[in-house]
């Protein structure tokens, strides 16, 4: 199998609220920072077993 090298950096800013939201989201999600984020832009549903439906688009919550 090929080995994957990740050499690009995504950076961006975001308010003290939303950090925490994000910070609240990555630590309930049971990921790392860089799974959860990379699993959200990509559009594939993260599922938080505590509350059992999607975090992120409408779309993926329509499934539920």
């Amino acid at each position: 199998m090929a080995e994957r090298t990740r050499n690009q950096v995504v950076a961006f800013r975001v308010t003290k609220a939303e950090r925490r939201q994000i910070d609240t989201k990555v630590r309930s999600s049971g990921l790392s920072q860089q799974a959860y984020l990379l699993r959200a832009a990509l559009e594939e549903p993260i599922y938080v077993v505590g509350e059992l439906k999607p975090i992120g688009r409408a779309s993926c919550r329509e499934r539920v």
